[in-house]
């Protein structure tokens, strides 16, 4: 029996959380969430995650209001300067279709997906999970 892949999905939006953790976990994924970058970090540091789903513009600290831009390329340049994540797939979903973003997500061997666009997240998955293997 092949083991269960594990993804943190962050994201601060109640709705779009719920919409996004139930349509991974219908694609077979064991998903935990996080909707601060304080939240988000404590989880990665605890756990062994095979794939970060990720919102770009969330609070810094669980229950702010304020959301300050740029939070989910925080946590992949994080992510690619910690041994343990250097690797993992890590994609992030936003509204900012910039080619500025999207270069900066892309050096840092990210993928990025745009939000309102019709998505395949099965396929952005498994495409992701493959190309980090």
């Amino acid at each position: 029996m092949p083991k269960v892949k594990q993804l943190l999905l962050v994201e601060d939006h109640v709705q779009m959380r719920d919409v996004l953790k139930e349509c991974f976990e219908e694609l077979g994924f064991a998903v935990d969430t996080a909707s601060s970058t304080n939240e988000a970090l404590r989880m990665l540091d605890r756990g062994a995650y095979d794939l970060v789903f990720s919102d770009n513009q969330f609070p810094r600290f669980p229950d702010s209001r304020e959301t300050s831009p740029n939070q989910g390329l925080e946590l992949l340049q994080w992510a690619r300067f910690e041994q343990k994540y250097e690797h993992t797939p890590f994609i992030l979903h936003t509204a900012d279709d910039s080619p500025t973003l999207k270069d900066k997500v892309r050096s840092l061997r990210g993928i990025f997906c745009a939000k309102g666009a019709s998505n395949n997240f099965e396929q952005i998955l498994q495409n992701a999970l493959l190309e980090h293997a």
